[in-house]
């Protein structure tokens, strides 16, 4: 059994491709042609109740892949203060005729980290875009500075805006991107970011609303990440209440694992009311163009296995 380190997934892997592979995953997973079964979550508190990490196991098997993946994927909010990355993991790729393991792919959480990243440019770009348009973040961390990097890298959107609880941190995150050529800057309030933004992407391990319905101002597509598992939410469901169309990267996983769950269980909309992202993707599902809009992500393991199974292919 090979195996693979981070090392050598960024020396094969691109932003671009890895976002097309990304992109025909949802595809291909809206239209049946895959298998994708419920995640398995673990969540770790400390003393007070908060939440201090997360772990996560998906899989996926396609008729297109000559392999299948199992991943383990764990975050851990307070790793920064022990010297550590926050994110870790792994995944197993097993040959799809045989079943026999071909790779033990030590990622240190890198492939879902750049398969989340992806996700993101993919549903930021549900609507048109220009370079005349902003593009706000929620979130200081990891996925924050991904997302920062590869949609404006990867859409015509030039211009960031950030928020975070901490101002520290996202004082140092916008002159860490300025540092790289982008144009970013910190904002005082949420208020602010949203009235200056045509997309806001959140990408925090709340489990408290970090974007509630009177932040919102003008024509926004919210893009939603960070709540993934259950007992973590970044909407109020007054947001979601309040929009033209609601997006989910799988609506059933969304139900158990979203904002788009939260939202449901509060009774503000109702449970058919999300439009699969394949289904936008594929040219099934039109959206409105203005108002309100609210993608919820929260990451598949057909996105595991399309960005493993290039890894894969790339390095045979």
């Amino acid at each position: 059994m090979r195996i693979i380190t981070a090392e050598e997934i960024r020396a094969v892997l691109t932003p671009q491709a890895v976002t097309a592979a990304v992109r025909t995953a949802l595809i291909r997973h809206h239209q049946g042609g895959s298998q994708c079964p419920p995640p398995m979550a673990l969540l770790f508190s400390g003393q007070d109740g908060r939440l201090t990490g997360d772990c996560h196991v998906k899989a996926a098997a396609s008729a297109a892949e000559p392999v299948f993946a199992v991943k383990v994927a764990a975050g851990f909010y307070d790793n920064p203060q022990r010297g550590l990355a926050v994110n870790t993991g792994a995944v197993l790729l097993f040959n799809s005729t045989t079943g026999a393991p071909e790779a033990l792919i030590r990622d240190d959480g890198l492939l879902t980290a750049w398969r989340t990243a992806a996700a993101g440019v993919i549903a930021a770009s549900l609507l048109p875009l220009d370079a005349g348009m902003t593009l706000g973040i929620i979130g200081t961390g990891e996925q924050a500075a991904l997302q920062a990097r590869w949609i404006t890298a990867l859409t015509p959107l030039r211009r960031v805006l950030i928020w975070g609880r901490n101002p520290q941190r996202a004082e140092a995150l916008a002159c860490r991107l300025r540092a790289g050529g982008l144009d970013a800057a910190p904002v005082a309030d949420r208020t602010t970011l949203c009235r200056a933004a045509r997309v806001v992407v959140t990408c925090t391990p709340a489990q408290q609303p970090v974007l509630r319905a009177d932040h919102l101002s003008g024509p926004l597509h919210v893009v939603a990440l960070g709540a993934d598992g259950p007992g973590k939410s970044e909407l109020d469901p007054a947001v979601l209440a309040g929009a033209a169309a609601i997006i989910a990267d799988d609506p059933g996983q969304c139900l158990d694992h979203g904002d788009f769950g939260v939202a449901v269980r509060a009774g503000v909309v109702p449970a058919d009311a999300a439009v699969p992202l394949g289904a936008v993707l594929a040219g099934e599902r039109a959206l409105p163009d203005g108002g309100l809009t609210v993608a919820d992500l929260t990451g598949l393991g057909v996105q595991d296995l399309a960005i493993a199974a290039l890894l894969w292919r790339r390095l045979a």
